[in-house]
């Protein structure tokens, strides 16, 4: 396994537990045999020790109140209706059904014979063996 991918691993799912299976026997197999990669992990698990000691900041009643304030004053916001992307795809929608409507009426196929003759007996089914032996 590259550095890159076991650095990523490590960031993201490694630490957290969430690796599993053969990709955690893979990465723990790269740091083992990987100083660099040994030592990202090691640094990573110094720094998740050192915020956990830390625990969460307390927030100033103060704060609250202004985020409060700010909020009943601006009140609610209106919804913005972006029509670019609706007309975009009506138009899209538009050149398909001309497209799909030029294609029907300029490429007709020619008319196929009935299944049945004039004095109502079925004709003989053609079973696609034509084309069998074109390519026999």
């Amino acid at each position: 396994m590259q550095c890159e991918r076991v650095q990523d691993l490590l960031k993201m799912d490694y630490l957290d537990g969430e690796l599993e299976g053969y990709s955690k026997l893979s990465v723990d197999e790269h740091i083992t045999a990987c100083p660099e990669c040994r030592n990202l992990k090691n640094a990573l698990m110094s720094q998740r020790a050192s915020l956990k000691r830390i625990g969460p900041a307390e927030v100033p009643a103060g704060v609250w109140d202004g985020i409060k304030t700010a909020v009943a004053v601006s009140g609610p916001r209106p919804a913005s209706l972006n029509l670019a992307p609706v007309s975009a795809l009506a138009a899209a929608l538009a050149i398909i059904v001309l497209v799909i409507f030029a294609g029907t009426k300029l490429f007709v196929p020619p008319e196929q014979p009935s299944e049945y003759s004039i004095d109502g007996d079925l004709t003989q089914y053609d079973l696609g063996t034509s084309i069998e032996e074109h390519f026999l």
